[in-house]
């Protein structure tokens, strides 16, 4: 969703490093037992979370030239909310 919100060409290593830091959080693997992902309760908020942060990695590369104050609202655009 990031590289979509970005209109980047590419998916670079340091955008998918991007990812994977920004879940690196949520997890709390102090406790025995731990779930190794996020709750499935709060995925629209960490696939946010990791969109905004491959934007944003991608901007810094210079391979899109999206403005990074304007990445969640970018985010927010495109994000399919299901409405029934």
């Amino acid at each position: 969703m990031g590289t979509i919100a970005a209109e980047s060409k590419v998916l670079s290593d340091q955008m998918i490093s991007a990812a994977a830091h920004s879940l690196g959080g949520i997890v709390d693997t102090t406790v025995p037992g731990a779930a190794v992902l996020p709750p499935v309760s709060k995925l629209d908020e960490f696939s946010t979370t990791v969109a905004v942060a491959v934007a944003k990695a991608a901007i810094e590369a210079g391979i899109s030239n999206h403005n990074k104050s304007a990445v969640e609202a970018d985010i927010t655009d495109i994000k399919w909310n299901p409405e029934y």
